[in-house]
């Protein structure tokens, strides 16, 4: 069959165009995932945008380009943050965006609800009626730091509020607010983002042999000379451990016995005791006590660089532990991006997920633990020997990125008993506080090496090691790239990705093999559906090739679940045209597997590969989406990156245009010859409050987690008295929270309070937000039970349905089509030329014939127009130009392998494809799946 294929492939697809099928329709956010062009998310009448807000997301029908977004500005809209996927938060007028919901490639313009503006526990916080109602503080992300802080603190301070500090240059406002006052704050169209402050916490001769610095210093002479470092903590800065006093910087200068252990690991020179000897003695140092700082972190950070010239800092201490991205991560990444600063960061001790707002960072160096035993061997090192904080973030990205010693660090202390012993050096200070300053002093090395020439020639010949730096992205890059990887597989419980990151720094390893090393220091630029390709000369016998990816990414909007902004993605190819994408394989050990699906969450991106193959590999980076602009020197929208290569000589590079595969699926299969089952439970204990109401009509609000075709429910309830005859019925919602069009009904009569069951009379797929409703209620006692979660609800008073309501349990269950539900078409692999993808089946019966169909249109089949139903609730998607007979397994799954020919002439070309199963579900025994659209790419 494939062969058949590689011959028929140019015919039949010929006539088609090019399309952009890659978009995902959905809109990710913490508050709900939505397709905005089908159903939108509930939300409280009070945190529902009006008349009266001007925020909006607009999203496209694809990739987001610069044409779109200047289209936007043309009619008057400001367009800000992103959005995954394929959205902007914009701010307009409602005139503006009727407009704007017109235009082409527009696929909707919908509220930025002050619902999704909220952190998920102050939506509840804010709906409650009790008298405690005393301010609390919180972070405020503004839409626009240039612009809005002004009018947002007269708003603030007007509806009562207090700013406490405007944060300078940041885009975080900390303010205090009652629970009123929060949710009219969240109105103000200012406003992208709040959550709960929480104050800062800190996190409590071996390093330099393990991490390569006693090697460094022997071989290359490096100790940081020339390299300006800051702690962001107090310290005793006339210590005899510092080769030249420390300057304060926007603070009283208070010494912290924290901050100068942290500050000994990095600069001290060993006189206390030559053991405590740290990692870049020669560097000069700079710090800022938290406690007392003046300005806003943003502040601070300008003048390290402006005034000083600081080219890295570290930070042992930070927010209240968190498991998601917050307006701190935000805070921290829009910092770095500003000032281009090497910033290291404590995971934090929680042995779990628990960890810094700033950890989970994207532009940061997030650092984890690691117990080593009080020696320089790693073969010992044991993260659960430990208690470090672990990833991955809550949008997958692997965290920590690098790690360091957890446990047993001697290192320079405060003076005589003003610090942690009665000494001069202490002996035991650790945690990932420990941790972090060792990689920072990595860094300072490493930031020396660069400056020198070491890798690649220096960008200011004899220049300061200043000008020739290597910007933040490089050097992150230059870390992993090097970094001593832990031993780990997929059934690992120690020292796993999650644990350790990429790594322990190993500055050795990075001098020992700096001849075969290749560095692009944010020196080629990408636009959106741009690449380079780097051609690398790797020699036989060589034990490693290494490629690593970062990029310096804008802030994430933390109403959002996945934080990437662009995406740029690795991409390797072997002599022998094997493929490796960025970070495949590498959660589950420490190198590389071939194919799988690209990283679309990563601002940092690696293929490793173990003993390559001698000739001539492909190291290529692409720009699939650029929604911000991250290269700000240049007018157009562009984006930078660092790449570090690691194993070869450079060969050559060139620029290369993105075609990209994709597939998604669309439409629905019919039913087989299945049950109807309960499989998804609202408080089912089957006990009752025996609550009842005088509304006539209830509707009870939910929103499935996955697609979830529904064919009946059952309801624990009763009547007040004698028998009841109600409607039981599904309703979509409406663009103001409320039941919309009506989905399905059924009739029912109960008695006393008992299991009622309602079956529907076809199954359906529930919209991504839809209302129980049930009518008569004032006859009823109501399906509320005992204990559980309570739900949102309606209740319908005076011809209108009532605000929403948190008060009730509400307990029902859903029926779906279980066991051999709706066939399922599914594909994994790589669309592109010389690849193969595989067209999966499940969900059908047992050892029953199937067709595949794959076809060259969607829309007609010769006279047949699609889709075409050939019987009720059963539609022909595609249009069957090349039909393959296979049969489904005992579990009624199939799987076809597509090999596409690799001839650059498919490329943007569409196919279609479609399942047929032969069952007994319906007259004519046979059913069809939902269809399937593939793009074919280079890329």
């Amino acid at each position: 069959m494939n062969r058949l294929l590689c011959l028929v492939f140019p015919i039949l697809l010929s006539p088609l165009a090019a399309q952009d099928i890659g978009a995902d329709r959905q809109i990710h956010l913490r508050y709900a995932t939505f397709d905005p062009a089908v159903s939108q998310a509930a939300t409280p009448k009070m945190l529902r945008g009006g008349p009266a807000t001007k925020l909006w997301i607009v999203q496209f029908d694809g990739l987001p380009t610069e044409a779109r977004r200047a289209a936007l500005r043309s009619a008057g809209a400001q367009v800000h943050g992103y959005l995954p996927e394929n959205a902007y938060v914009v701010r307009m007028s409602h005139t503006t965006q009727e407009i704007v919901a017109r235009q082409p490639g527009v696929r909707s313009a919908t509220y930025y609800h002050p619902a999704f503006r909220l952190e998920p526990e102050l939506v509840a916080a804010v709906q409650k009626t009790t008298s405690d109602d005393e301010p609390r503080k919180y972070n405020v992300v503004v839409v626009d730091k240039h612009t809005d802080k002004p009018a947002l603190m007269k708003q603030i301070q007007a509806i009562g509020g207090k700013v406490d500090h405007e944060q300078i240059g940041s885009i975080l406002l900390e303010v205090s607010l009652t629970r009123a006052q929060l949710a009219q704050a969240a109105r103000f169209d200012e406003v992208l983002w709040i959550d709960r402050w929480t104050p800062s916490e800190l996190d409590m001769n071996n390093a330099r042999i393990q991490g390569g610095g006693n090697h460094v210093e022997t071989f290359g002479g490096f100790t940081g000379k020339g390299v300006n470092g800051h702690i962001y903590e107090g310290l005793q800065s006339t210590h005899y451990d510092f080769n030249t006093t420390p300057l304060n910087v926007r603070s009283s200068g208070a010494a912290q016995s924290h901050g100068h252990c942290t500050a000994g690991i990095v600069f001290g020179n060993g006189k206390s005791n030559a053991s405590g000897r740290g990692m870049a003695p020669d560097a000069r140092a700079f710090y800022t006590t938290y406690t007392s700082v003046s300005g806003s972190r943003w502040q601070v950070v300008d003048t390290l660089v402006r005034t000083h010239q600081v080219m890295f800092t570290t930070a042992s201490w930070g927010g209240g532990r968190t498991t998601v991205y917050t307006s701190v991560s935000a805070d921290t990444d829009d910092i770095i991006f500003d000032h281009d600063m090497a910033w290291t960061q404590s995971q934090s001790n929680s042995s779990s997920t628990p960890s810094r707002p700033q950890a989970w960072a994207k532009n940061i160096f997030s650092i984890g633990g690691v117990a080593h035993r009080n020696n320089s061997n790693p073969a010992d090192d044991s993260w659960r020997a430990g208690g470090g904080s672990t990833g991955p973030a809550a949008d997958g990205r692997i965290k920590p990125d690098l790690c360091a010693y957890y446990d047993s660090i001697l290192c320079s202390d405060r003076t005589g008993s003003s610090g942690y012993s009665s000494g001069d050096y202490y002996t035991n200070f650790g945690g990932t506080s420990g941790a972090t300053p060792i990689c920072a002093g990595h860094n300072a090395i490493a930031i020396q090496m660069f400056a020198a020439g070491t890798f690649s020639p220096q960008r200011v010949p004899n220049g300061t090691v200043w000008q020739n730096k290597p910007h933040f992205s490089t050097l992150k890059a230059l870390q992993i790239a090097n970094a001593a990887q832990y031993a780990f597989t997929k059934t690992s419980t120690d020292n796993r990705r999650e644990h350790c990151g990429w790594g322990f720094p190993n500055l050795k390893t990075m001098y020992d093999r700096r001849a075969v090393h290749y560095v692009v220091d944010e020196t080629d630029i990408l636009r959106q559906g741009e690449g380079m390709a780097y051609r690398i000369a790797v020699p036989a016998s060589t034990p490693e090739f290494k490629a690593s990816l970062c990029f310096a990414d804008l802030p994430g909007n933390p109403s959002a679940t996945l934080m990437r902004v662009n995406d740029l993605t690795l991409r390797v190819t072997a002599p022998n045209g094997t493929r490796y994408w960025g970070n495949v394989g590498l959660k589950d050990g420490n190198y590389s597997v071939k194919d799988g699906a690209r990283d679309v969450g990563d601002t940092v991106e690696n293929v490793f590969v173990k003993n390559p193959q001698a000739g001539v590999w492909t190291v290529q980076v692409g720009a699939f989406l650029v929604a911000k602009d991250s290269h700000v020197e240049t007018s157009t929208v562009d984006a930078d990156f660092g790449l570090v290569v690691v194993g070869g000589k450079f060969v050559s590079k060139t620029k290369v245009g993105l075609r990209v595969g994709a597939f998604d699926v669309f439409g629905v299969g019919c039913p087989s010859s299945s049950s109807c089952s309960p499989s998804l439970s609202r408080n089912w204990t089957k006990t009752s409050t025996n609550a009842t109401t005088t509304a006539t009509k209830i509707a009870m609000w939910d929103a499935p987690n996955a697609p979830t075709t529904i064919c009946g429910l059952d309801l624990y309830m009763g009547a007040k008295t004698g028998a009841v005859d109600l409607n039981v019925s599904i309703y979509d919602m409406d663009n103001f929270g409320e039941p919309g069009n009506l989905l399905a009904t059924q009739k029912l009569r109960v008695t006393s309070v008992s299991t009622y069951k309602v079956t529907f009379p076809k199954p359906f797929q529930l919209p991504t937000s839809y209302f129980i409703v049930l009518d008569n209620t004032e006859k009823l006692i109501l399906p509320d039970s005992t204990s559980g979660e309570l739900r949102f609800h309606h209740e319908w008073r005076s011809n209108s349905w009532v605000t929403w309501i948190y008060a009730k349990r509400w307990q029902y269950r859903i029926h779906t089509v279980t066991s051999n539900a709706l066939p399922r078409l599914a594909g994994t692999g790589s669309p592109t030329i010389g690849g193969t993808f595989n067209f999966g089946l499940s969900n059908a019966r047992g050892a029953r014939p199937a067709i595949f169909l794959l076809g060259a249109s969607d829309k007609a089949w010769g006279a047949l127009r699609l889709p075409w139903r050939f019987i009720a609730s059963c539609d022909l998607l595609v249009s069957g130009d090349i039909l393959w007979g296979l049969v489904t397994d005992q579990s009624g799954n199939a799987n076809f392998a597509l090999t596409i020919p690799n001839d650059t002439g498919l490329v943007g070309i569409v196919a279609f494809q479609q399942f047929l199963v032969t069952d007994s579900g319906n007259a004519i025994g046979l059913i069809a799946s939902n269809g399937g659209r593939l793009q074919i790419g280079e890329f």
